[in-house]
Order: C-alpha cells, then structure tokens, then sequence
C-alpha cells in the first residue's frame, strides 16, 4: 500500500529575520500606507451588526499575555461573535491556554493560506493591537473587515475606521483594552487585583500531581533566564535567593524555555529533591501557566513568565532595568517591581532599546536583598 507523506508547513524564520523585517516595516511601513485605500467603512457598526472578529497580535508572550482582559472583554460583550486571532508561533500558545480559547492563526506558518483563509472569514471587525509597526494595519486592511480598530501610533492609522492614542506611560493591558472600548462601552478599566487567565483543568490537574512532592509547603517559582541580556539577572543571585528561600522553609519551582536548561540545572543542584521542581525547558507554556497558578509566589525578570505568573493570579516580583515598569510593571497588592534606581534606566523608548555602554548595570545593581525585601512584603 502507496504511504502518503504529508507536506510540513512552510515557516517563516522570524527570530532570524526579524531586524531586516523591522528594517522593512519601517522603510515601507509609512509609504504603503498612505498610497493604499482604507477598505473598512468609517461607519461604527451596533453590536448587533458584529458576529465575527479578529485580534491581531505579532510579538512576544508578554504582549499576547496582556492583551487577554480584552479578550475577555470583548467576549462579554460580543457573546454571540466568534473570535479569532492573529499571532505568531511564538506567542499563540498564551491563547490557547485560554478554556475555551479562540481560534489561533499564525501569520508566520503556511502565511498564504493563513492570509487566504482569514480573507474568506469576511471579518466584521478586526483590532490590530501592534503598537508601533505598519505591516500589521496594513495586513488587516488587505483582509477587508467591515471596521478596523489600530493605535495612532506613527501615524499607522490612516488606514483604520478608529484609532486609539496610545502612550508609553500607560500599562500595557490598559491601552489594549483602550482598543476595545471603541464597542465596548463598559468593563474597559483594568482590575489589578482580578486574575485574567485561567489555565485548562487538565493542565491544573497535571501540576498539582507534580506539586505533590512538596507536601502542601508553600512553592515560590523562579525565572532564571530572559530571551533578551538586558533582562538577565545574575545567575549567581538567583542562586543566592534560592538559598535564602530554603533556608525559609519555602520550596522551589524553576520555570522558562529552552534557554533556561543549564540555569535551572544549576539552581537545582542546591535543592534535596523534594524541596525543588525543575520545569525549565521540560513544560509547555500551558503547563506553566497552571504551575504559576498553584505558587504563593514569583521572582523573574520582565519576560513572559512574570506576567503568565500575574495573569493567573500569584504574587509577583518583577525585576526591572532597562524597560519602562510603567508600562510593562505588574501593579496592584500582590505586585511589586524592583529596580536599581540609575538615571541611565528605563533607557526604553517605544519599540527601540539603545545599544548598553555600561554592561547592563541597571540589572547588575539591583540587589538580593531588595528582592528579599520586596517577596518578605507579599509572602510575610
């Protein structure tokens, strides 16, 4: 009998092309837009007219991560509309870990049929949550929605029906909901307090079996890496805290990707076995969503996982140097934000962060003890 071998799909190698797709974005970004004509009527559309959506969003977990209170938003107030979204490999995982979750796309797998098959949606209204580059408003509008909703950012939305100022200094997961409050008239206020994610029962399911080597002590999950150097704590005070945790009676779970495996090898090797739970690189974005959500709390730098660990409702920690804390800082009673303080920090300007001339000092200088200071005001 003939075997039938299935074609694999075409990916786009993002992480390898993303400094010339920036490059292009930028170069081309401005002038295709103002050479294309606007395909969505400027007409605001009742919420009755609305029976299918689209939310789009490139990036990095953390964004995906914050744009999920306007999700939940949009689906109470749109309970009869189906949502999809947009995003990429990278980042469609957060949406997945949502029960029960849209329908994910990704524009960097097979991205001609992906484009094909959300142009024959006829999408009714699309929001384009990209707050700086052009590829995506102009992706959104080839897809011919009947209303399209983008931040006026760089003058990106010349060809949206409704744009939305956006600012630096405004949490994130505020201004995306900003976007969707073009409809939704009431629930557009972020609640600090409220958990936003909730990971699938059989996830949850999973990590309280494996948090019962702990025998119900109190768990405090560690993030011993970052995707980018001006993130990275020393591991050396990661392990330092580790240690002093211990010494507290608190058990440990390690958590991160692939680029985490010999951080949270060595931190490991501090532990007794059933004092620590080592996940890094060994657990889905899913699986770690529902370990954050059984911890008392979190220490990590701004990565996805510090706001996976805030979404889903355990304290935080998060360790701040050269991004804009305002902005990306978890807030609230069970959030706290350290920093060293250097007036050469946050040195984050919109999507560009400059070339470091001092080594990375802002993530250098903070402290173990801060960090103690700060975990010792949310688990005391």
């Amino acid at each position: 009998m003939a075997v039938v071998k299935k074609s694999l799909p075409f990916v786009l190698p993002i992480s390898r092309i993303i400094k010339p797709f920036k490059r292009f974005d930028r170069i081309t970004g401005p002038l295709l837009s103002r050479l294309m004509k606007r395909n969505a009527s400027s007409k605001l559309l009742g919420s009755d007219e609305i029976g299918s959506i689209l939310v789009i969003r490139p990036g990095g977990i953390g964004d995906a991560v914050l744009t999920l209170p306007m999700m939940n938003s949009l689906g109470n107030y749109f309970p009869k509309a189906t949502i999809d979204v947009l995003a990429e490999r990278r980042n469609a995982g957060v949406y997945r870990a949502v029960e029960p979750g849209p329908a994910v796309y990704m524009y960097d797998v097979d991205p001609l049929v992906t484009f094909k098959t959300l142009k024959a949606k006829q999408y009714d209204l699309i929001i384009d949550t990209e707050q700086f580059h052009y590829l995506s408003t102009i992706y959104a509008n080839l897809l011919k929605p009947r209303s399209l909703i983008a931040f006026d950012t760089a003058g990106r939305g010349s060809l949206a029906t409704h744009v939305v100022s956006y600012s630096d200094v405004k949490y994130e997961a505020q201004s995306f909901l900003d976007l969707a409050a073009v409809y939704c008239r009431w629930g557009g206020l972020f609640d600090e307090e409220r958990p936003f994610l909730f990971p699938p029962s059989e996830s949850l399911a999973l990590a309280e079996e494996l948090f019962c080597i702990f025998d119900k002590k109190p768990v405090v999950a560690l993030a011993p890496s970052a995707g980018a150097l001006n993130r990275i704590w020393a591991l050396e005070k990661f392990e330092e805290l580790a240690v002093w945790l211990f010494g507290k009676g608190y058990c440990l779970c390690l958590v991160g990707g692939a680029d985490s495996l010999e951080a949270g090898a060595r931190i490991a090797s501090l532990g007794e076995g059933k004092n620590i739970l080592d996940l890094c690189g060994k657990a889905s974005l899913i699986e770690t969503a529902a370990a954050l959500s059984l911890c008392s709390a979190c220490v990590s730098s701004d990565t996805g996982v510090l706001h996976l660990s805030y979404a889903v409702g355990s304290k935080v920690v998060g360790l701040f140097g050269s991004g804009l804390s305002v902005k990306w800082g978890p807030r609230g009673t069970r959030a706290r934000v350290v920093s060293a303080g250097l007036d050469c920090s946050p040195c984050t300007r919109g999507s560009i962060t400059p070339q470091c001339k001092n080594g990375f000092k802002c993530m250098d200088d903070i402290s173990v003890e801060s960090v103690i200071a700060a975990l010792e005001e949310l688990i005391s």
